[in-house]
């Protein structure tokens, strides 16, 4: 994932992106959105341009991993 993340910043200028384990994550101040076609549906751009590379090099990946905005995810413990 180093190596997906070097080419991610430096050869496709993909800025404010950071990895952990195998999670890309960053922000876009940016609200232009770009249409992301294998998943119907308009997403960042940066986060567009990242998922281009990674159909580019075949590195597999989930839509429903790919959440942006605000999203809230509650967890409840029962004893």
């Amino acid at each position: 994932m180093s190596l997906v993340l070097w080419i991610a910043i430096h050869v496709k200028s993909i800025d404010a992106l950071l990895a952990y384990v195998d999670d890309n994550f960053g922000h876009d101040i940016n609200p232009d959105l770009s249409f992301y076609a294998p998943y119907s549906t308009f997403f960042p751009s940066k986060q567009v341009s990242l998922l281009n590379l990674w159909d580019e090099i075949g590195l597999p990946h989930e839509r429903k991993k790919q959440e942006y905005g605000h999203s809230t995810r509650y967890h409840w413990f029962s004893r």
